[in-house]
C-alpha cells in the first residue's frame, strides 16, 4: 500500500480509496458550529467473520493548496461495529476536512484488512 501520510500531510491521490470486501457500512460527518467547535463522527459496520475493527479520524485544515493535519484520533473495537465522536475547537477562517480510515481485520487471516477512506469538509 502506498504511503498515505508524509510529514503529517495527506496527499490528494490518497483520498477516497475504496477496498471493501469486509466492510458493509460506513458513515462520517464534520460540522463546524458558530462557536468554532468542529463536531465529528465516524461509524462503521463490518460483515460477520470480522474479528476487530479500527477507525482513524484525521482533522485537517487547508493552508493555501496544502491540507495540514491538526489532530487525529484512532480507536480499536472488538467485533463488527465501531463509532467515534469528537469535538474540537478550530479556527473557522480556514476550510477544514476530516479523513476517516475504516479497517476490518478477519479472524482467519490476521494480516488481511479492508479499508475505506471518507473525505468530508466544510466550505466555510
Amino acid at each position: 500500500m502506498q504511503q498515505l501520510i508524509k510529514d503529517g500531510i495527506f496527499h490528494e491521490d490518497a483520498t477516497k480509496i475504496k477496498e471493501t470486501p469486509h466492510i458493509s457500512y460506513t458513515d462520517s460527518y464534520l460540522h463546524i458550529e458558530e462557536n468554532s467547535i468542529a463536531s465529528m463522527h465516524a461509524s462503521m459496520k463490518a460483515y460477520l467473520g470480522v474479528e476487530r475493527t479500527r477507525i482513524s479520524m484525521y482533522l485537517q485544515r487547508q493552508e493555501g493548496e496544502v491540507w495540514t493535519m491538526i489532530t487525529h484520533w484512532s480507536q480499536d473495537f472488538l467485533g463488527i461495529y465501531g463509532s467515534i465522536r469528537k469535538d474540537y475547537e478550530v479556527d473557522d477562517t480556514y476550510k477544514h476536512r476530516i479523513l476517516v480510515y475504516y479497517y476490518a481485520y478477519k479472524a482467519d487471516d490476521s494480516n488481511y484488512l479492508s479499508m475505506i477512506i471518507d473525505d468530508h469538509g466544510n466550505d466555510n
